[in-house]
């Protein structure tokens, strides 16, 4: 009877060491995760993949193309979905958010939780937005996106960390 409750026992333990081990593998990846985030905040080098839209006074849409916001330096490349009034646009409907344009004002800031917020300007051909990122150390993304000519929407995401596109 000793010889088995030792065999549990030990069998425990290892159990709880194993499990401490993926915690500390867990911690370390989001740390890991959490440098490359702010690195890429940091030098204006980021993706964000979209899987949800929020738009005014709709429900939440989960689109079945893939939708993303790059920004590199001082430009970013916009691909996304809108749903919303619109006032004064071209005939037919225009670009919407999809555009590259250049990026006329980058602001950064890091919140008491360590998430970073990113709002930048820029002007497309048909308005002129403004994109309010949320991103956290998990790699988890909340973006408003502000129009001078459409009604505000919302989007939320996940950082793309792969190399360069």
């Amino acid at each position: 009877m000793k010889h088995i409750l030792s065999i549990i026992l030990a069998t425990l333990f290892l159990m709880a060491c194993a499990t401490s081990e993926s915690a500390s593998e867990k911690a370390r990846k989001r740390a890991e995760m959490a440098a490359k985030i702010t690195e890429g905040v940091q030098t204006r080098c980021f993706n964000v993949n979209i899987d949800k839209v929020y738009p005014m006074g709709q429900g939440t849409i989960h689109p079945s193309t893939l939708y993303s916001v790059s920004v590199k330096d001082d430009y970013i490349n916009s691909y996304l979905p809108y749903f919303g009034r619109a006032y004064n646009i071209p005939y037919g409907g225009g670009s919407g958010l999809n555009f590259e344009g250049k990026v006329l004002r980058y602001q950064e800031s890091i919140g008491r939780k360590g998430e970073h917020y990113v709002v930048l300007d820029v002007e497309s051909k048909e308005d002129i937005h403004q994109y309010s990122f949320v991103i956290f150390d998990n790699g988890n993304v909340k973006l408003d996106v502000l129009s001078k000519e459409r009604n505000p929407i919302s989007f939320s995401g996940y950082v793309d960390l792969t190399e360069e596109k």
